[in-house]
């Protein structure tokens, strides 16, 4: 397959770069726009093995998952709000730990992993996806 088929990438303001340095590169990245001309692969991503894998966003705008079809079977890849499923994380909760989108339980935290009260002791915690993901 040929992805030139299907995607048409652009850039969508001028940049001059003059050398090969990180900054360089960083501004040719922003620089860069990805645009989907077919739009049957609006929300979809081959991987080379073929398989088809789906980013899904509920009408409300909540993060729904990522998920790849398998044998006619959908496998989550990433949990959604969708999800009724906790992770756990380790170390305490903190701005970057679990990170955006998460929704620490210190209740359940407390009852069934044996923590502590207080947050900044935890060794390990739950979180769960928060119902709408705007801090991306």
């Amino acid at each position: 397959m040929n992805t030139a088929d299907f995607f048409e990438i652009g850039v969508k303001n001028p940049t001059c770069i003059e050398g090969i340095s990180e900054d360089s590169l960083r501004a040719l990245v922003e620089a860069l726009t990805v645009q989907i001309k077919d739009k049957k692969f609006a929300n979809v991503v081959m991987s080379t093995g073929g398989i088809e894998v789906k980013v899904q966003f509920g009408p409300s705008g909540s993060f729904e998952g990522v998920y790849a079809k398998q044998n006619g079977k959908l496998v989550t890849l990433i949990p959604g709000t969708s999800a009724k499923g906790l992770e756990v994380f380790e170390g305490p909760p903190s701005a970057i730990n679990p990170g955006d989108g998460w929704e620490v339980k210190p209740e359940l935290t407390v009852k069934y992993l044996g923590q502590p009260t207080n947050e900044a002791q935890w060794e390990i915690f739950y979180a769960a996806r928060k119902s709408v993901l705007n801090a991306f």
